[in-house]
């Protein structure tokens, strides 16, 4: 790169010297991306900005930035990072910027109209108004062969210019030229179909991402892990927010796992998804592909950036998240890591962070401070923001007014279930000797009741457990239950399943309510309602109670108990586990200190996480 010459010849570059303030102070320039180029481009001066006093008026739009102090950009941001180096603590200084006119492409009238037809394709082409939802098709090859084909190929479109957006793919590239032994992954192109709050329009969606299942640790990657904000922690965090006054806002990152820009040894090659070839030779007409070495060579993309799939992928954007927030003098929560606070040094002004991979729920005391959080994320990251009354996190309805914070899976419940009851699990002993007898289902079978009932056993109780574990805690037994025929489901367990769809039909919406600006060292009245007639009340105290219980050998196939236990904060619950014990207790007094100590241990976790 030394003895290099440079692209632009002398004659075409123009050499000024320009002010650069002191540390602190704004330069009020606005810098773009020459992406056929691969070079940034001075696109305004503001009238704040220094360098208009240096800069003629010819240099001030429109110009190529060749290099800054001898330092020569690729990228708009390379290129900010750059002068802000320069910047002194307290004095003015001077730099050598030198700049290029910017060539402007001749367009042709037909090629004028395309430009604009291709402005506005991939907002329109990739949309449908329907009077029902458009059937999500299970992978992109058999979407590609369906009566919306046309729709989803815009789609893969749409995707493939976002991806472009943030530089995170290459061009083509044979395999023959990569290095011998270097793995290529497979792309796949997840299909979706979303709801764009027009009535009967619809968006259709195809995420880019590749499979990494046969990624191994300590070859192709060294750590996956990645934490996120579990239903536990959400459940403390939202009634400590509504007892303390604060504020719920989401926000979200837009392609985050894009955000992380991979060194070179640790880029992925994947397989070209479909049209993608096509694509490119729209997007970039003057870019040369080279040709494929013979008729079994194929060609590849390289991941620039990390990408979803992958298994190190969640860690690589967390790695980047964590470090921008604790820069930024947030506090990690010690057992939670996906959790964040920050208090002010009067300690009057607090703020949460719960993070889910790319969204986040942020309570706060203050308007001010979110905003403050805002305007810091989006110094990194593209962000997006949602504030209001009522909010939508990962599927939760929260609801927010000023007497309490509720949530609930109403709509999400809507989604999954049809017919109704009033339990959600028979608890008789007929329906336990059934079940225990019955049967696994032989392969036949289980394919006549998985088309009888909706798909396969594990996933219609993933469901029900995603909904017991967020809202709903009256599931929990039945759930737990049901489990257990995970692998070797029974006709009884698919009755089971129906059951709590029948029940969850009925049963919609029961929301959690957290009340707003109540002390934590009071304390309250519990109400347990029998019966219509029939009731009793319990004291309980505002901070953290916990109630267990068990069931000795309930399950008669392995004669196992179960445990239970229940956290509340205001006598609301905030956490609850049933499951069955691990071993076979002796006598009742066992059953009842195995469960004592499941309840102890999470009553400590719980307790560390608040403090």
């Amino acid at each position: 790169f030394d003895i290099a010459k440079s692209a632009f010849p002398a004659e075409e570059c123009h050499t000024y010297q320009v002010d650069i303030p002191p540390q602190g102070q704004r330069f009020y320039i606005q810098v773009g991306d020459d992406i056929d180029f691969h070079i940034p481009y001075l696109d305004k001066l503001f009238r704040e900005s220094p360098w208009l006093r240096t800069l003629p008026p010819i240099a001030r739009r429109n110009m190529w930035i060749v290099s800054i102090k001898a330092e020569e950009p690729i990228m708009g941001t390379s290129f900010i990072e750059t002068i802000k180096m320069l910047q002194h603590p307290t004095e003015t200084t001077t730099a050598e910027l030198i700049l290029a006119k910017r060539d402007p492409t001749a367009v042709t009238s037909y090629q004028g109209h395309r430009a604009i037809f291709d402005q506005m394709r991939p907002i329109i082409s990739h949309m449908a108004s329907l009077p029902i939802k458009p059937n999500v098709q299970s992978n992109i090859g058999t979407a590609l062969k369906s009566s919306d084909r046309y729709h989803w190929k815009e789609a893969c479109f749409s995707q493939y210019d976002k991806n472009a957006e943030a530089n995170a793919f290459s061009k083509p590239i044979p395999v023959s030229a990569l290095p011998k032994d270097t793995p290529v992954y497979r792309s796949v192109i997840q299909p979706g179909v979303k709801s764009t709050g027009v009535p009967d329009l619809w968006q259709f969606v195809a995420r880019h991402c590749a499979n990494g299942a046969g990624m191994e640790k300590g070859f192709d990657y060294v750590e996956s892990y990645a934490p996120i904000a579990t239903a536990c922690s959400i459940h403390i965090v939202i009634p400590l927010a509504a007892g303390h006054g604060m504020t719920l806002a989401l926000a979200d990152v837009k392609n985050a796992f894009q955000n992380t820009m991979l060194p070179v040894g640790e880029r992925v090659h994947l397989t070209l998804p479909p049209y993608y070839h096509a694509w490119f030779r729209r997007k970039y007409p003057n870019v040369r592909i080279e040709p494929l070495a013979d008729e079994k060579d194929k060609y590849c993309v390289q991941s620039i950036n990390a990408i979803q799939g992958t298994k190190p992928a969640g860690h690589q954007w967390n790695t980047v998240l964590t470090k921008v927030l604790l820069h930024h003098n947030f506090k990690q929560n010690h057992i939670n890591h996906a959790v964040f606070t920050w208090h002010s040094e009067d300690h009057k002004q607090s703020q949460i962070v719960c993070v889910s991979t790319d969204d986040f729920l942020c309570a706060f005391t203050h308007r001010s401070i979110f905003d403050q959080l805002c305007t810091t994320l989006r110094k990194y990251f593209e962000l997006t923001t949602k504030e209001g009354p009522k909010l939508s996190y990962l599927n939760l309805e929260i609801h927010q007014t000023e007497h309490y914070i509720s949530i609930d899976q109403t709509a999400h419940i809507r989604e999954i279930v049809v017919r109704t009851t009033d339990t959600p699990f028979r608890t008789d002993n007929e329906y336990e000797q059934i079940i225990s007898e019955a049967p696994p289902a032989e392969p036949a079978e289980l394919i006549d009741l998985e088309r009888q009932h909706g798909g396969p056993y594990r996933t219609s109780l993933g469901k029900f457990q995603h909904v017991k574990e967020w809202t709903r805690p009256d599931l929990s037994y039945a759930t737990s239950r049901l489990s257990s025929f995970n692998v070797a489901p029974t006709e009884p367990a698919f009755q089971g399943l129906k059951r709590i769809a029948r029940y969850l039909a009925s049963h919609q919406d029961k929301p959690i309510y957290y009340p707003r600006n109540v002390d934590l060292h009071g304390s309250h009245m519990l109400h347990h309602q029998f019966d219509h007639e029939t009731y009793a009340e319990t004291p309980v105290l505002n901070h953290l109670e916990c109630f267990q219980d068990a069931g000795l050998a309930r399950d008669l196939n392995d004669r196992r108990s179960m445990s239970a236990c229940i956290h509340f904060i205001y006598g609301i619950m905030v956490s609850w586990k049933i499951t069955k014990q691990p071993a076979v207790a002796a006598h009742s007094i066992d059953t009842e200190l195995r469960a004592l100590f499941m309840a102890t241990k999470r009553t400590i976790m719980s307790r560390n996480f608040i403090a």
